[in-house]
C-alpha cells in the first residue's frame, strides 16, 4: 500500500482527521521514522513498521508535532516480564529477548509467526506514566492475558529510580487506546495491498 492509502485508511480506520494523519506522516517520515521513497508508481509500500509507529504517534499524543519523540519515546519501551502475564515467546518465537513496544506492534501488523496477530484485545499508551500495554483476549485462564511496558532498565532499581518523578504524577490522567476492532482493518489493508 503506497502513503496515500496508507494515510487514508489509518484516517478512517482509527477515525482521526486526514489532515492530521498525513502531518504525523510528515514529521514522521522528515525523521527518517517513516518508509520514504520516489513518488507515483515507483513509491514505495508502506510497512508494518510504519503502521505500529503511526499507531504509537496517533495513541501517544494528540499533537502531531510531538509526533518524533512520542515514536522515540514508547517505542523505545521494553516488556516488562515482572507485570506481564504471557511468555515471551507469545511476542517473538525466535527471539530470546522481551522486544520493545516499536518491535511488538511491527510483529503484530506483519502478522508473522508471533503469537499476538490473532490475539491481540486492544492496545493503550499511558502518557502520563509511560507505560504501554497490549491486552490480549482471554483463553482458559481467568487471567486476562497483558504485556506491560515500561522504560528500559538493567535493573529494578534503575526502573525504580526511573519512574520516580513520573509516577508521582498528579491531575488528569490520559490513556488512549484502541481495540482490535480498529487495529485488525489496517493489518489486512497492509496485506492485501
Amino acid at each position: 500500500m503506497k502513503s496515500g492509502p496508507f494515510i487514508q485508511c489509518i484516517a478512517d480506520t482509527y477515525r482521526v482527521e486526514e489532515k492530521t494523519v498525513k502531518t504525523v506522516a510528515r514529521f514522521l517520515k522528515e525523521a527518517g521514522l517513516l518508509t520514504t521513497g520516489a513518488r507515483g508508481v515507483n513509491a514505495p509500500d508502506m510497512t508494518a513498521r510504519d503502521a505500529g509507529r503511526m499507531t504509537i504517534a496517533l495513541l501517544g499524543s494528540d499533537r502531531p508535532g510531538r509526533a518524533v519523540e512520542t515514536v522515540s519515546a514508547f517505542g523505545a519501551l521494553t516488556c516488562d516480564p515482572e507485570q506481564s502475564n504471557v511468555p515471551q515467546s507469545i511476542i517473538a518465537p525466535d527471539a530470546d529477548y522481551w522486544p520493545s513496544l516499536d518491535e511488538t506492534l511491527e510483529a503484530y501488523f506483519s502478522a508473522e509467526a508471533s503469537g499476538l496477530s490473532d490475539r491481540v484485545a486492544s492496545v493503550e499508551l499511558r502518557p502520563h506514566n509511560m507505560t504501554a500495554e497490549i491486552e490480549l483476549l482471554k483463553g482458559n485462564s481467568d487471567l486476562t492475558p497483558r504485556l506491560v511496558f515500561t522504560l528500559s532498565a538493567a535493573t529494578r532499581e534503575e526502573l525504580n529510580r526511573a519512574y520516580e518523578g513520573i509516577s508521582a504524577h498528579q491531575g488528569i490522567r490520559v490513556a488512549r487506546s484502541l481495540g482490535a476492532g480498529d487495529l485488525l482493518p489496517l493489518m489486512v489493508a497492509i496485506h492485501e495491498a
